[in-house]
């Protein structure tokens, strides 16, 4: 059974790692970007599929909706997790494309994190459990 792939970015370093090493611990593959350029760029350059963006929604010089807009051209059935200090309401939410989308409030936990990316996940096709 093929693993999830799963995009994270954030300007934060502290936060993309920890965000890393609980998706790992999950059994994902986890590709990390600092912002939405090379975001763009590593999703790109992967050759497999990604399955999930997690995201924080306000980067700088390209927020999270529209990185999530723009990886969705070109890989149409990736989710996005959006981490947020914010509340977004579901009309923020569909400003993003994707497959699935959903939202985490920060701080978070480690199995708040795990059941976000586990229900976008378990709810798409050809993803494994």
């Amino acid at each position: 059974m093929p693993e999830r792939t799963v995009l994270v970015v954030d300007d934060f370093e502290d936060l993309r790692t920890l965000v890393q090493f609980i998706l790992e611990q999950e059994g994902c593959h986890v590709l990390s970007a600092v912002d939405g350029p090379s975001a763009i760029e590593v999703a790109r350059r992967h050759e497999g599929r990604i399955d999930l963006l997690v995201t924080d929604a306000t980067l700088p010089g390209m927020d999270g909706f529209e990185l999530a807009r723009r990886v969705a051209l070109e890989r149409p059935e990736v989710a996005v997790l959006f981490m947020s200090g914010n509340p977004y309401s579901r009309e923020d939410l569909d400003r993003a494309a994707g497959a699935a989308r959903a939202a985490i409030q920060k701080p978070f936990t480690a199995d708040e994190l795990s059941a976000a990316v586990n229900g976008l996940l378990d709810g798409l096709p050809g993803t494994p459990p």
